[in-house]
């Protein structure tokens, strides 16, 4: 009888040895072994089936052990078996949508493109800024640059780095790069058949900056472009904060 998860990181024996910490975990290899040769579960690699490669030099967890748990064309889960930071054994698990793309698109007006859409895991209406995946091998400013005219039906002749944030870091490694566009012109959009219900508008972009400090922006990368693009062109501005 295969032991569960649960039992194989209960057998788990601590061992100090040279004011390090090994693992014993014989009972976790037995098993991954055993339900390799049964097909059941393909343990996935370090450095592949989650980012980072486990462990950083400073890291006060450690890593024994890593299982990809699910998988579909957007994103993967990996569960890892660990030593937590008191000593204790656990799990980790590590989402891993892949990086992201996000465009603050400014027009000749000065005014931001928006587009709105349903959002399912919210289940609610969202103005956002444009952008999607960075796919594997794809450069982000060109997955920026492709989201860009898919969403908005736009091209942008000046591109600007406002920096790379990490989204969800206690649960993914996902980074959102962040572009401003400038010199806008706009042709027709390309969306994907999931995007068929979403809408453009046009907001100027101190309205739009007022908008975030009041909440009327729920996506957090959208508020983060938004504020990073206006500070970046006009600077902090106390009057702004009074509304």
């Amino acid at each position: 009888m295969i032991p569960s998860r649960q039992e194989m990181y209960q057998r788990c024996v601590l061992v100090a040895s040279g004011g390090q910490y090994a693992v014993e975990h014989a009972a976790m290899r037995d098993s991954d072994e055993t339900m390799r040769q049964s097909g059941d579960e393909q343990p996935a690699q370090f450095g592949g089936a989650a980012r980072p490669a486990p462990d950083a030099p400073n890291s006060p967890w450690r890593t024994h052990s890593a299982q990809e748990v699910y998988r579909n064309r957007w994103l993967f889960v990996t569960e890892y078996a660990v030593t937590r930071p008191d000593g204790q054994p656990g799990i980790y698990g590590v989402v891993d949508p892949g990086d992201n793309a996000t465009i603050v698109a400014l027009d000749d007006e000065e005014r931001v493109w928006l587009v709105g859409d349903f959002v399912y895991p919210v289940q609610a209406r969202r103005w956002m800024l444009p952008g999607g995946k960075v796919e594997d091998g794809e450069e982000p400013l060109l997955a920026a640059q492709r989201e860009l005219a898919e969403e908005v039906g736009a091209e942008a002749d000046e591109w600007t780095l406002l920096g790379a944030y990490e989204l969800t870091p206690g649960i993914s490694p996902q980074c959102s790069y962040l572009y401003l566009a400038r010199g806008l012109r706009f042709g027709l959009h390309q969306r994907e058949g999931s995007e068929q219900a979403m809408q453009t508008r046009a907001m100027p972009l101190r309205d739009a900056y007022l908008a975030c400090l009041k909440g009327e922006f729920a996506a957090a990368v959208t508020v983060l472009g938004i504020w990073r693009a206006r500070e970046l062109l006009h600077g902090a501005s106390s009057g702004d904060a009074e509304a």
